[in-house]
């Protein structure tokens, strides 16, 4: 048995991020681990520079199933940025700004409008049950302003954190009734379909 975490996203727009290549800001098709533990750490108020804080919650494994994939989105804008070097030279955005050769990149973003999903988060070590329970603690009372994958992403309805224990995240998705999102019918039908995607890390998925 093991300890496990259930929580629901969802939001008018997500974006994932996936193998960027020049100006061209693709999506996964669902959430990534490292969005994830970026998310929970913001809940938690875990700063950047806390890297033993983040390092804990990496130990967590980590699941997810797509509840709705929603519909994909393509915005092309422009962008300001320092020709010639890279943002991480710079320390703010007011310093690329002030940089004294900026140009005017067109870029694209890809988003999913609508799409939900149920993510777990559980560990088999019991010393990780604790930072299971001051996550679910977080995650109904957020220390700091959550998206889904960008700022300009919002989340859409309450996450709805469950503690729980099971064999595997497969049980685990079975004792839940994720997700419970109001007005949002389709989703609800669509989680009677066996055809919904689960990926999973390490040996307690349950498929």
């Amino acid at each position: 048995m093991a300890e496990f975490l259930l929580f629901q996203l969802y939001g008018p727009m997500s974006s994932w991020g996936d193998i960027a290549v020049g100006e061209v800001r693709p999506s996964c098709d669902h959430p990534t681990k490292s969005a994830i533990v970026g998310l929970v750490a913001a809940a938690m108020g875990i700063k950047r520079t806390e890297q033993a804080r983040h390092d804990s919650l990496a130990e967590l494994c980590f699941g997810v199933r797509v509840e709705h994939p929603g519909v994909y989105l393509s915005d092309f804008h422009t962008v300001q940025a320092p020709i010639g070097l890279r943002a991480r030279e710079f320390d703010t955005r007011k310093q690329e700004l002030e940089y004294k050769n900026v140009g005017t990149q067109l870029t694209s973003r890809a988003y999913l409008c609508d799409a939900a999903y149920t993510i777990g988060l559980w560990s088999d070590r019991s010393r990780l049950a604790a930072l299971l329970d001051e996550t679910s603690a977080a995650l109904k009372k957020p220390h700091w302003h959550l998206f889904l994958g960008r700022k300009s992403c919002p989340l859409g309805a309450p996450m709805l954190p469950v503690r729980l224990r099971a064999a595997s995240f497969k049980e685990a998705l079975r004792q839940t009734n994720l997700p419970q999102i109001e007005g949002l019918e389709h989703l609800q039908h669509r989680r009677q379909s066996s055809n919904r995607q689960v990926f999973w890390e390490g040996d307690l998925g349950g498929f």
